[in-house]
């Protein structure tokens, strides 16, 4: 090894791991008490044989794709894949890249499609997460738009493996033009268009839609969806965030942040 660098850590912590012959890897070291990560790895190996993923994993002297560690928290699963060839897209946002964010995504929940494993899957519902970030949140503004978009979650279609946060920052650019995706701890079987909602969010959802819908079409209330994303967003900096910085990082902004993007939504 030539090099070891922390580049991420919060919920997870994410190293980047050089070796000789300028081989590089990603490390990551999930939080005590984390499942469905061999699910993870499983749907990491199925993508990067569908070309759209180049983040591969790289199984330990034993074969398996998950070890793990003792730490003072209780058990850390640890993963290692390849480090991926390019960088995330930077300002200026265009319209044109949008759309080929929108038809990457398409292509993600194709390859996704014939996916299997034996190891149980991680699994998302709308409904039951909605339920359970309310738990946390006393503003009565909130409780009262999440009343309003339940009706739409139930019966939605197109379910299926999405990646669960399907945003720009967890894509690389390569030189040759391709898009490709990493970053899968979110992953699960749910509703795919609850991964349409960060670009719902921002002012190219219109070319973003036009590059999905030139692939694939897909069914559900992506405003109700992007409804119960902030809340649980809300929920997670009031209660998860506060577990893992304290109370201080509730000044940071973020909750008036949602808050606002809530009401925006009104």
């Amino acid at each position: 090894m030539t090099g070891c660098e922390l580049v991420r850590s919060l919920v997870n912590d994410v190293y980047r791991v050089d070796v000789e012959g300028g081989l590089v890897y990603a490390c990551k070291v999930y939080a005590a008490g984390k499942a469905h990560v061999a699910w993870e790895q499983d749907l990491a190996v199925h993508l990067a044989a569908a070309g759209v993923t180049e983040a591969v994993p790289v199984a330990m002297e034993d074969g398996a794709l998950v070890g793990e560690i003792e730490a003072p928290e209780g058990v850390r699963q640890f993963t290692v894949t390849v480090w991926m060839r390019g960088g995330k897209p930077r300002p200026p946002w265009s319209g044109e890249l949008f759309f080929r964010h929108g038809a990457a995504l398409a292509r993600f929940h194709e390859a996704a499609d014939g996916f299997g494993s034996a190891h149980p899957a991680r699994t998302y519902d709308p409904v039951r997460t909605l339920d359970d970030a309310l738990a946390y949140i006393g503003d009565p503004m909130v409780h009262e738009i999440a009343e309003r978009v339940r009706p739409l979650l139930d019966g939605i279609g197109d379910v299926g493996v999405r990646h669960g946060d399907a945003s720009l920052d967890n894509v690389h650019l390569t030189d040759d033009g391709r898009m490709l995706w990493h970053d899968f701890d979110l992953a699960a079987v749910g509703p795919r268009a609850a991964d349409l909602t960060g670009a719902y969010a921002s002012g190219h959802w219109p070319a973003f839609q036009a590059g999905y819908a030139s692939r694939r079409r897909t069914t559900g209330d992506v405003r109700a969806l992007r409804v119960v994303e902030l809340v649980r967003n809300i929920a997670w900096h009031l209660r998860d965030k506060v577990a893992l910085r304290g109370t201080e990082s509730t000044a940071e902004g973020w909750v008036e942040r949602e808050l606002q993007s809530l009401r925006d939504l009104l």
